[in-house]
């Protein structure tokens, strides 16, 4: 699978997306979208996002470092 890399428009760019394929893994808004960090702070860490953290009117506001989760995949 191809994945499709973009950056989104912000000055400077802190972080970049990564459309991956997140099936089973979603909040309430849809799948989760997993960004690379290029802060100084988190440099090359990588993190999923609500597909619509930049709404407003969305309550929803999910955010969790990848190597944070504690996924039990088998």
């Amino acid at each position: 699978m191809a994945a499709t890399t973009s950056t989104h428009s912000s000055s400077p760019s802190y972080f970049t997306a990564k459309d991956v394929s997140t099936e089973g893994f979603t909040c309430d808004c849809g799948p989760l979208k997993l960004y690379t960090s290029h802060t100084v702070e988190n440099p090359g860490r990588r993190f999923w996002r609500c597909p619509k953290w930049r709404d407003k009117e969305s309550t929803c506001k999910y955010f969790e470092w990848e190597d944070e989760l504690n996924l039990d995949i088998r």
